[in-house]
């Protein structure tokens, strides 16, 4: 072990050091959606060039599906930025086929397998991003993992993987707020990857596709995230927002 850096702490004690320094919130505010939309363009479009800047003007990138999605932050508590994001993108009233981009993205044949699932109880997981300062440097350079930035403290880089499982987790309790049963996400293999580690086991749909890279569109219920965190890594199911009587009740979509 390198000098200096002390025992890794067992189990719980993890989770209670993640939220020492992070805390997931639901977006309900104009002015933390603002910061939401900056940290998506600085991730979408200037570090990766996925969006173009010239359609995401004054520094946000913002797209047509946010008017019906929910977002969550993650916030960084000694500076209170907002240094993580995650959107689930929900079904309209009028259940339209342009509800998710996944559909567009799909041949006719996975779409003819998402059909299969009711329009209403299903969602998109979208937006994912993290900020520079809190990925890993070596190999991926979109997902927090466990070899971050080498300037961060030596407590938060052990508790980097609590990132991504921060916002996965606040993704269930978007989920349960809005009575969504089918979580449908387009992500890189590297990501799929890295969530199986944690328990989360998301199954194709279809093959894989070229967008921004080869991606995979993937499914997966909000109760089989829970159970698989609960029974697999319950430390890390620990580790994000708030706990609450009622599941995901702050995460509702406003009325």
């Amino acid at each position: 072990m390198p000098q200096g850096i002390p025992p890794r702490p067992a189990g719980n004690a993890l989770a209670d050091l993640y939220n020492e320094h992070f805390e997931v919130v639901p977006v309900r505010t104009p002015a933390l959606l603002d910061k939401v939309y900056r940290l998506r363009y600085q991730v979408y479009c200037i570090e990766h060039n996925f969006e173009p800047r010239s359609e995401n003007l004054a520094a946000r990138e913002i797209d047509r599906y946010d008017c019906h999605s929910v977002h969550s932050a993650l916030i960084h508590k000694s500076s209170g930025e907002v240094v993580g994001t995650v959107r689930l993108i929900l079904p309209t009233a009028d259940g339209g086929d342009d509800d998710l981009p996944i559909r567009a993205l799909l041949g006719p044949e996975a779409r003819r397998q998402i059909d299969r699932f009711p329009r209403i109880r299903t969602a998109e997981i979208s937006r994912y991003a993290v900020s520079k300062l809190f990925r890993q440097r070596r190999g991926e350079h979109r997902y927090a993992d466990v070899d971050p930035d080498p300037g961060t403290q030596v407590d938060e880089r052990r508790i980097m993987p609590y990132v991504t499982l921060g916002l996965m987790r606040a993704v269930i309790e978007m989920a349960l707020a809005n009575d969504i049963e089918y979580l449908f996400a387009v992500m890189e293999p590297t990501l799929i990857r890295l969530l199986l580690r944690f328990g989360l086991r998301f199954d194709p749909v279809g093959p894989l596709i070229e967008y921004h890279g080869a991606r995979q569109p993937a499914v997966i219920t909000p109760h089989r995230m829970v159970e698989s965190l609960g029974r697999r890594r319950l430390d890390y199911w620990r580790a994000g927002p708030a706990h609450h009587d009622e599941p995901g009740e702050t995460f509702r979509r406003a009325s």
